[in-house]
């Protein structure tokens, strides 16, 4: 075997970069063997003519430089082959190198949209933290809300208790008990312009639950008293009452008296609604030592309390037409359409103006 060729025996077993290298040494021992035996051949030839044995070593030689030509060339060969494919490795290793960079690119780029997803889920974590808060807060809020409602309403209903005590303190009633009431009367008290000016004082004459619920006692303590105001509850709880300026007296005749125009009236406190006198017909009360106030029209009564009984008895009886108080739209109807009454209690008081 020839030394040259030992490598393609075993070039299987070699590194294609090795296997290259080695390629290039057997052609660089190729040549020297060539030139070793151009050198012999040489020798030979210039013997030739001398010695005519060497003439078979020449063509032996020939033949050999042949042969080791044609090795050659297919080394060459081989070594193109193998060049070109180092170059496709090559370009195949840059589309590798480019495949990486590619992967590696991806991955960063999948690190940052995790590192982002994280970020996201944390803030969209932390929102719904936030939502919980103020869904609590919210709560939080409304509670607030409503004890501010309740705190509100108990403050203004303490206040219109204050201000209803504070306005009711001017009366000292057991049948009044809203200062719109109390103003209602006021209102229609204060009729004229210059009393509009001047104060209220409210002198509580009568009280039948503790003065005594008897017509001999009425007429003791209010006879001969200007300008009075009877209020009245009966034992179903209707409210009325009436002013007038006349002075009761309690003969045994009985008299009929009469208020100038504008100045006496019945009232409802339940339905908020006043009954002037009107003067063009009969008197506007009857005074007598068996009744006690009496407030009287011209063809029949408005209201009167008599003497069955004490005050636990009384009557409701007037007629609708051509009665002298007005604004009447229904019979008996300050006793919410019953002619007669029992009496739970009943006050007077004289009425005195005052300034401010």
């Amino acid at each position: 075997m020839k030394p040259y060729t030992i490598f393609l025996y075993h070039k299987k077993f070699l590194s294609l970069k090795k296997f290259i290298n080695i390629i290039l040494f057997s052609i660089n021992l190729i040549g020297g063997k060539e030139q070793d035996i151009n050198i012999e051949l040489n020798r030979f030839t210039l013997d030739k003519e001398n010695n005519d044995i060497n003439i078979l070593k020449i063509n032996e030689l020939e033949n050999e430089i042949i042969q080791i030509k044609n090795d050659k060339n297919i080394l060459l060969k081989r070594i193109k082959n193998l060049e070109d494919l180092v170059k496709a490795q090559n370009n195949e290793l840059e589309k590798l190198k480019y495949i990486v960079k590619e992967q590696k690119n991806i991955t960063e780029k999948l690190n940052n949209l995790e590192i982002a997803f994280n970020e996201e889920k944390y803030k969209i974590g932390k929102m719904n933290n936030l939502e919980k808060e103020l869904k609590e807060q919210k709560r939080e809020i409304e509670k607030i809300k409503n004890w501010k409602n309740e705190y509100n309403s108990e403050l203004e209903e303490m206040k219109a208790i204050k201000i209803n005590n504070i306005s009711l303190n001017k009366i000292d009633s057991k049948i009044i008990n809203k200062k719109e009431e109390l103003e209602f009367l006021e209102n229609r008290l204060k009729n004229d312009e210059l009393l509009r000016k001047k104060n209220i004082i409210y002198k509580l004459l009568y009280r039948a639950s503790e003065d005594g619920n008897n017509i001999k006692t009425f007429h003791n303590k209010c006879d001969n008293i200007k300008g009075t105001l009877t209020i009245i509850k009966t034992t179903k709880g209707m409210r009325f009452g009436g002013y007038t300026e006349q002075m009761w007296n309690g003969s045994e005749n009985g008299s009929q008296r009469k208020d100038g125009k504008g100045i006496c009236f019945c009232f409802s406190l339940d339905l908020f609604k006043i009954y002037n006198f009107n003067n063009q017909y009969g008197y506007s009360i009857y005074c007598s030592y068996y009744y006690g106030p009496y407030f009287s029209g011209g063809d029949g009564s408005f209201f009167y309390i008599n003497n069955n009984n004490g005050f636990l008895f009384g009557n409701n009886n007037y007629t609708k037409k051509g009665n002298s108080f007005g604004n009447v739209d229904n019979d008996y109807e300050i006793n919410n359409g019953q002619s007669d009454f029992s009496v739970v209690e009943l006050e007077v008081f004289q009425i005195l103006f005052d300034n401010w």
